[in-house]
């Protein structure tokens, strides 16, 4: 394992586990609804609709017993926002590189 790996790795749990505590203060375990909609980045719940009858949302989401709507858990969602912003740092970085060659 390269250096680089491990410290990407560190960036994502560090992410992850920054955005996982902001999530729960103010959601707790759970989103659904607008909140998931929005945190995900969908415009819209109908956008978001869409997405999940395709089966291409980026999170598990699942249905609760006698609750309308998608849910998903907190912890899946700060994962997945956490690997988009270290694929971002990984871009950034690569695209700096090029302009110094």
């Amino acid at each position: 394992m390269t250096k680089r790996v491990v410290d990407e790795d560190i960036i994502r749990f560090l992410f992850a586990d920054s955005i996982r505590n902001e999530l729960l203060k103010e959601h707790g375990v759970l989103l659904g609804g607008k909140n998931l909609t929005h945190q995900l980045g969908f415009p819209t719940s109908s956008a978001f609709r869409k997405a999940k009858s395709r089966g291409v949302l980026p999170v598990q989401v699942f249905e609760l017993e006698n609750k309308r709507g998608s849910f998903a858990l907190t912890d899946d969602l700060a994962i997945w926002l956490s690997d988009q912003r270290v694929q971002q740092f990984t871009l950034i970085e690569e695209g700096n590189k090029e302009n110094k060659s």
